[in-house]
């Protein structure tokens, strides 16, 4: 098992070297039994992972989590296969519940700023950007009206790490459990179209 990150993502990553005591015959079959049995770990463990993720982060619903996770799927040719998640903050207007309690023009506003389920900026607005989206918005100098503005986000790269991490150990597991019926289904296959071609 290989451990990677970078400013982008984080990845785990399952080889087939990390069991490589199995049957060196066959070596197809190895193969495709290898990349079956981690393609397989890696989507066990991918909304564990999500979940984890959501939960800390406080991030609901799911769904921005999810779509940042991606996974490179193994092949009898490159038996590795990895789970990345995209470690870009989740913007503030994706939240469930979220909503802007300010009333009122810039100079005489009145109310708590922005709220969302778990989150709260205090001095923030709902408004839509040039690119058409709504984003929730805080001014970069309070005091000026007229200073630029940041798109508020929940970060989540702390808790992508500390999941992949709490992870790991469940998907190999999971491979080293899966790998001998996979492994036996497929000599089995192979047998069987082995039989048929000789008849």
């Amino acid at each position: 098992m290989m451990w990677a990150g970078s400013k982008e993502s984080v990845q785990m990553r399952l080889e087939s070297r990390d069991w490589s005591n199995y049957l060196q015959g066959a070596h197809l079959v190895v193969d495709r039994a290898a990349a079956a049995s981690i393609n397989k770990a890696l989507r066990h463990v991918r909304p564990k992972a999500v979940r984890q993720i959501a939960r800390e982060a406080k991030v609901s619903p799911q769904r921005p989590v999810r779509r940042r996770t991606k996974m490179d799927r193994a092949t009898a040719k490159k038996t590795v296969g990895a789970l990345r998640i995209l470690q870009r903050a989740v913007r503030a207007i994706a939240i469930a519940g979220v909503r802007d309690t300010t009333v009122g023009g810039w100079r005489n506003r009145k109310g708590s700023g922005v709220r969302a389920r778990g989150h709260h900026w205090g001095h923030s607005f709902i408004a839509r950007s040039p690119n058409e989206f709504f984003h929730v918005f805080t001014r970069k100098n309070l005091a000026d009206p007229h200073s630029k503005l940041r798109a508020e986000r929940v970060p989540i790269q702390d808790e992508a790490d500390k999941a992949l991490r709490a992870v790991a150990p469940i998907a190999l597991a999971y491979m080293h459990k899966i790998y001998p019926n996979e492994f036996r289904y497929r000599m089995e296959k192979t047998r069987g179209s082995r039989l048929r071609t000789t008849a």
